[in-house]
């Protein structure tokens, strides 16, 4: 693996100012318009890849990580860096499979037993049935005093129209279930 340090030619601990020198004095040396060497403009890529790389923190901590475990010892650093403190294992990071199974568990949907769902119908249809002896009263209503004209009561059974139609709409969704 490359090191950008020593292609740089500084230390793993140089700040923001000495990295920026220390790239200017590559590139000045390898720059092709410089140096008409045929391996300057591959060094001064390389360069400009070490500069991107270190100047910029989150690639330089990435680096600094793949430096030093190596390509296969990332996944090892960050199962220690997330490691707990406590003895406790209630308090140890939970597994990437067990997130996963648990994020599909909380999005299942419940399963409802048999007494449940019967209790469900019952009660959805003694509201259907009482909505309907309802309504008809309002429709019988309605009908003998059609010599008179009462808005009231005419909102009333459109009222309970609608109240029925939607109770009806919400039983079958609940036994589509």
């Amino acid at each position: 693996m490359i090191n950008y340090y020593t292609i740089l030619g500084i230390s793993s601990s140089a700040r923001g100012a000495d990295i920026k020198e220390a790239y200017r004095k590559k590139a000045l040396l390898y720059h092709p318009d410089v140096n008409d060497s045929p391996e300057a403009k591959s060094k001064f890529q390389t360069v400009n890849e070490a500069y991107v790389t270190l100047n910029d923190p989150v690639k330089r901590e990435k680096f600094d990580i793949v430096l030093e475990y190596g390509f296969h010892g990332i996944k090892e650093a960050i199962k220690r860096e997330k490691a707990s403190k406590h003895k406790d294992p209630a308090y140890s990071p939970k597994s990437d499979e067990f997130m996963a199974g648990y994020y599909q568990r909380k999005n299942r949907p419940v399963k409802k037993d048999k007494l449940t769902i019967i209790i469900e119908n019952i009660l959805y249809a003694s509201m259907v049935i009482i909505a309907l002896v309802t309504l008809s009263f309002a429709y019988l209503d309605l009908i003998l005093d059609s010599g008179r004209q009462h808005y009231s009561e005419l909102f009333f059974f459109l009222f309970w129209v609608g109240f029925v139609f939607i109770l009806v709409l919400r039983w079958k969704i609940v036994l589509r279930r």
